[in-house]
């Protein structure tokens, strides 16, 4: 979740239903925040949503003017083409929502991969998952 520097949320050290009860969302036009959010909204009950954008800009002068919080991703920040969106501060919400990303290769064994699959894979092994092999 991502927030304004003076955001009271910042000093507490997690976060409770109780806390997003009490907030006001501002969302992107994205399938996945959207999900999360319903499932957010399954837990917390209804919550107030201000505004959905898909404009950088105006989602950092809303967090930042209206003291909104974005239910948004690490990724859509530090890839925004405005790059204060960035310099934001990120509160987790792994106690609320099962944050966990597994990744992984589905191959039939009947298909034989080429060598430039193979070796992609292999090298992505390596670099990102060493310990798996």
């Amino acid at each position: 979740m991502i927030v304004s520097p003076d955001n009271p949320l910042l000093e507490k050290g997690t976060l409770t239903v109780h806390d997003l009860r009490h907030q006001r969302f501002a969302l992107f036009n994205d399938v996945a925040n959207e999900q999360i959010f319903r499932h957010l909204q399954f837990l917390c009950g209804p919550l107030k949503v201000i505004i959905n954008l898909d404009n950088a800009w105006s989602m950092y002068a809303t967090i930042t003017k209206l003291n909104a919080v974005c239910l948004g991703r690490t990724f859509q920040t530090h890839h925004s083409p405005y790059s204060p969106l960035a310099d934001l501060p990120e509160i987790e919400l792994g106690d609320l929502i099962d944050s966990h990303f597994e990744f992984g290769w589905l191959t039939n064994p009947n298909d034989e991969l080429s060598a430039t699959t193979v070796e992609l894979i292999d090298h992505i092994n390596d670099r990102y998952y060493p310990l798996s092999r």
